[in-house]
């Protein structure tokens, strides 16, 4: 029978990089929304920081603590200060972040792990590489949310869930993962986990399953597996849609 499907993208080619660079890798520890990364680095290839001096860009930062700062002006200001390695510029955003208004403080904290990443990278002869995620890290583990449904119309009965929290207790020692969350609703199981940086957890997971189906098959192969953000209970049952009706 051919693998069912799975909501899990480049993974091999991820994890093939991890394995070669794992001991020069930093992870954003924080959850920060992904669209204000991406529009971080939409701006930094836009604004050309390399072309402002240090002095300049440091007059700038005071614009950070006035109260008519715009949004837009904010988020200038940030990326000019973080793509350079300047420890002054580094702790002015250090300090930012801690006072910037919600509508900056996903594009203030990644602004700072940017400028740490850079000034790391001056003080080292090998230098490091930054992953950054939706849903971070802890502890050099990346946050990962996954969610596995029944086989069946129906919902897990309480042995199935017995036997899934056993096999996914098992499963976390053999490969270092920890848990966060995890959660029985009617149409899934789901959870929170921290994944050790060089552990293939596509594989982990179709393997945690398979040890589930030896006691009836009870859990479908597919599974949604994500880095981006935590889906909704509406779009987690959207993903197990696609997934059952996904051609193979």
């Amino acid at each position: 029978m051919p693998n069912e499907p799975s909501e899990f993208s480049d993974a091999e080619e991820f994890y093939h990089y991890i394995t070669e660079h794992s001991s020069n890798i930093r992870i954003v520890d924080d959850i920060i929304n992904v669209k204000d990364q991406e529009q971080f680095l939409r701006l930094a290839r836009k604004l050309k920081p390399n072309k402002v001096g240090d002095e300049h860009a440091l007059k700038m930062a005071a614009r950070l603590f006035e109260s008519d700062l715009t949004i837009a002006e904010g988020k200038k200001i940030l990326v000019i200060l973080a793509l350079r390695s300047n420890i002054e510029a580094f702790r002015v955003i250090e300090k930012y972040k801690e006072v910037a208004p919600p509508k900056l403080q996903d594009f203030a904290r990644f602004a700072y792990y940017i400028s740490r990443t850079l000034i790391e990278g001056e003080l080292s002869d090998n230098p490091p590489s930054l992953i950054s995620t939706g849903l971070g890290g802890k502890d050099n583990k990346l946050r990962m949310f996954i969610a596995i449904f029944p086989s069946f119309e129906g919902t897990f009965s309480e042995n199935q869930a017995r036997i899934i929290r056993m096999e996914w207790e098992e499963t976390c020692k053999n490969y270092q993962i920890e848990t966060e969350k995890l959660r029985f609703l009617f149409e899934y199981t789901s959870l929170r986990i921290l994944v050790p940086l060089n552990i293939d957890l596509s594989a982990v997971v179709k393997e945690f399953i398979a040890e589930c189906n030896k006691y009836g098959n009870f859990v479908y192969e597919g599974f949604l597996a994500t880095n981006v953000a935590i889906p909704s209970h509406r779009e987690i049952l959207s993903a197990i849609e696609r997934i059952k009706n996904h051609p193979y």
